[in-house]
């Protein structure tokens, strides 16, 4: 009882960081289309190329696990790549839609997907993480900027057996490829692959063309919170961010 008087307190804080994060972003919109308004489309006026930076990183990123299981890993660590667009490339308010590109193992047990380690893996899944954020710039300093972002990110997985491990196997629904097909629907169920993403980063101009800088993100898995007033599946990266 507890517990869930823990659980439903913390569910209650993260409800109230969500509408905070959600007023942000609404009053973001309707002060950038007023703005846009003002300039009689100037923003718009510009071809879409000369409007847009191209940037990538690389994001040491930890997909947090609050499973007590003593199969399943222990909030795995991967080293995921990422590239995106930012449009418009010279205003305070803009759009940097990514794409992060990274793999996991997971296993089922006692009727749960688990991410895995290596010796205990069933499935190999490859996870695509489209991340679609707004960007609030401020420039604080002449040779540097500070931005926040917030957005909703999506989640694609697809899981395969993985290597050395045979469709016939043992697994908990009867087979190593039975578990590989609950574990590629337990993916989609339950809007798990649905998220509501947050973060920072501070870029410093290298030259006329390149800026550089250390950032941060966290990922709310929306389905688990709402389903199971639990954080397990949130994403956390922290790396290097290159905009060109």
């Amino acid at each position: 009882m507890e517990n869930k008087v823990k659980s439903f307190a913390g569910f209650k804080k993260f409800k109230k960081l969500i509408i905070l994060l959600i007023l942000i972003f609404a009053s973001g919109v309707s002060v950038y289309a007023q703005e846009s308004k003002e300039k009689s489309g100037s923003i718009f006026d510009r071809p879409f190329f000369d409007a847009t930076d191209f940037f990538f990183g690389l994001t040491p990123t930890i997909y947090i696990s609050t499973s007590e299981s003593t199969q399943g890993a222990v909030s795995p660590i991967s080293f995921p790549v990422y590239f995106g667009i930012e449009w418009p490339n010279d205003n305070w308010f803009s759009f940097q839609p990514s794409v992060k590109i990274f793999t996991g193992y997971y296993l089922v047990e006692d009727g749960q997907v688990l991410p895995a380690e290596v010796e205990n893996r069933t499935a190999l899944a490859f996870n695509l993480l489209l991340n679609v954020p707004v960007v609030f710039q401020a420039n604080f300093w002449e040779n540097s900027n500070l931005r926040f972002s917030a957005g909703i990110a999506f989640l694609f997985r697809f899981a395969i057996l993985a290597s050395d491990v045979g469709a016939n196997d043992y697994g908990y629904t009867g087979s190593a490829s039975g578990d590989v097909a609950m574990i590629n629907k337990w993916f989609y169920s339950g809007l798990k692959f649905l998220y509501l993403t947050g973060g920072a980063d501070w870029l410093f101009k290298l030259n006329e063309y390149v800026m550089l800088g250390p950032e941060v993100s966290i990922n709310f898995p929306l389905g688990m919170v709402i389903s199971n007033f639990s954080l397990e599946g949130t994403i956390i990266s922290v790396g290097v961010k290159v905009v060109f």
